[in-house]
């Protein structure tokens, strides 16, 4: 199976030959590749020369490897496998070199590949499969703003818990930290390497720094997002790959505002319950009110169709949550024209767009504060508003929009 000569304007692509192999075993062995591969072993030279004489006299499988024509960097390898010349169908599949993606290079892979196998080599059908990790179209934002020690360890804590996470769910160059006028900025060394971070001098709020990013998102990254998820500086995570889960959910239900990802079992619901919460057993740390907010309905949660492990809910929408862009791009301008709001205000405006969302069983994170430890820590939930002002922190459940932030400081963290 040939290719006609041979790529695309800015791609040279040809069958795998043996001067390839080591770049190719170092893309496999890439720990953002290999965490998305179904074999996560790491491939020796010996294994590779195996592979390569293997996959070179097989009958149903092909490599092609996608070299740029200005200097003969390798872009990326295109996969073929499970061809089934009787039947007319294959699979198929890329990995495209981390420092070469999101710059158009796989769509270009995949437009010259199909056109080839439909048109020259006559297929009738080809499947791509993707792991439920797969977050292309997520962006991860963190907000910081860290002003005493209290929250210095916190934001030390969470932004190390993301930098171990982020790598795994393949979010690593997709993460933004805004940091909001932190005295005690330790947390912003920490980041993984390919992290956006931005700064503002002066403490905007939690709700500005989030338009921020919005207003600014596609020059930060220069692609598209469609979904954002928020993480605040006290919420501690033990994993991130699910979140590919519950994309796939708000893909199939347009009713559906946000994933909630906060600790919590469905079956077990009672014990997150904050009514309950000096019965035996509670989760003070991720407790919540099971009740919508807006109508006052009591919560129910029906399973996903085809989507284990996500309910649709008839709650109301949270900030620290999987959320659609589209939504919160059109609630935050209203928002912003709002002299003062209130969460409620948020919350009401999501359901007038998406009635109900998504509930993720079991969760990925929970707060590493709750009303059992609330004395040591500084937070807008449990600490005098005077004390807040005073350290220079802002209230989150009633605030306002700066419509001139002032000037904001943008690296990209490893990129002199």
């Amino acid at each position: 199976m040939a290719l006609p000569a041979n790529g695309t304007e800015r791609l040279v692509i040809r069958l795998l030959e043996r001067r390839d192999l080591e770049e190719v075993r170092c893309l496999h062995n890439h720990d953002e590749t290999l965490l998305r591969l179904t074999d996560v072993w790491h491939v020796s030279e010996t294994q590779q020369e195996a592979w390569f004489q293997a996959v070179s006299s097989s009958r149903t499988s092909r490599r092609y490897v996608g070299r740029r024509r200005a200097d003969d960097a390798l872009v990326g390898v295109f996969r073929l496998d499970r061809l089934d010349s009787w039947n007319r169908n294959a699979y198929v599949g890329a990995d495209v070199v981390p420092a070469m993606r999101r710059q158009g290079y796989a769509e270009e892979m995949f437009a010259y590949f199909l056109r080839y196998l439909f048109n020259e080599c006559g297929l009738h059908r080809v499947a791509l499969v993707t792991m439920s990790s797969n977050t292309a179209a997520l962006l991860l934002l963190l907000v910081t703003c860290s002003r005493d020690e209290t929250r210095r360890d916190l934001a030390i804590r969470v932004t190390t818990n993301l930098a171990e996470l982020a790598p795994t769910a393949g979010l690593a160059d997709r993460f933004v930290v805004f940091d909001n006028g932190s005295t005690l900025d330790e947390h912003l060394t920490l980041v993984p390497p390919g992290t956006i971070v931005c700064r503002s001098e002066r403490n905007l709020g939690y709700w500005s720094a989030i338009q921020w990013v919005l207003a600014h998102r596609d020059r930060l990254f220069g692609q598209p997002f469609e979904y954002l998820y928020i993480v605040e500086s006290d919420l501690v995570h033990w994993d991130l790959v699910p979140l590919g889960v519950c994309e796939r959910f708000l893909a199939s239900e347009p009713r559906a505002a946000c994933v909630r990802t906060q600790e919590f079992s469905v079956r077990w619901r009672w014990r997150f319950d904050k009514r309950w919460q000096r019965l035996p057993f509670h989760v003070l740390r991720s407790q919540i009110m099971l009740r919508n907010a807006v109508t006052d309905e009591k919560a129910w949660f029906r399973p996903a169709a085809g989507l284990e492990g996500v309910y649709l809910s008839n709650l109301h929408a949270k900030l620290p949550a999987l959320n659609r862009l589209d939504a919160l791009d059109r609630v935050f301008g209203e928002l912003s024209e709002m002299a003062s709001f209130t969460e409620r205000d948020f919350f009401r405006l999501m359901m007038e767009r998406h009635p109900y969302i998504g509930v993720y069983e079991g969760g990925l994170f929970c707060s590493a504060v709750s009303w059992a430890n609330r004395d040591r820590f500084v937070t807008a939930s449990y600490t005098d508003e005077g004390h807040l002002a005073r350290l220079g922190y802002q209230a989150t459940r009633a605030a306002r929009i700066e419509r001139a932030p002032g000037e904001i400081s943008v690296q990209r963290v490893g990129v002199a």
